[in-house]
């Protein structure tokens, strides 16, 4: 029960100390935003990323990476294998771990469309057997 006192003066430190600070704390927080998705789009995310330029990156269990920026979807590729995770690089490039293999997706034309791919490693195997 003593201990339960010792811890009063502690408490009402913190909570000051959040009251003064509060603001510069919130500040340093994530902004959630919400992205209203087109109904032609099933966005079962696997994996997130940014580009340097604030494009964000998404891969699709369904195969698909889409880019979003300034309030509109476009695609950068399709066709994957149930994408479950991504590794952003520079704007037009970005590395995608599928089923089979680990990929490196690039953009070699500028198009803001991947137009090379090519399997960093596929030595895991793949099987029906999960």
């Amino acid at each position: 029960m003593n201990h339960l006192f010792q811890l009063r003066p502690l408490c009402l430190f913190a909570l000051l100390a959040t009251a003064l600070l509060g603001h510069s704390l919130t500040a340093q927080s994530y902004v959630v935003e919400t992205i209203q998705v087109p109904k032609d789009i099933s966005l079962e995310v696997g994996g997130m990323g940014y580009w340097d330029d604030g494009t964000l990156v998404l891969c699709t269990r369904r195969g698909e990476i889409w880019k979003y920026k300034d309030g509109a979807f476009r695609i950068f590729a399709f066709g994957l294998h149930e994408p479950l995770g991504l590794l952003t690089g520079k704007r037009g490039e970005a590395w995608i771990i599928q089923r089979g293999e680990l990929t490196h997706l690039t953009d070699t034309d500028g198009d803001g469309r991947a137009d090379r791919f090519d399997t960093v490693n596929q030595d895991w195997g793949y099987t029906g057997n999960y």
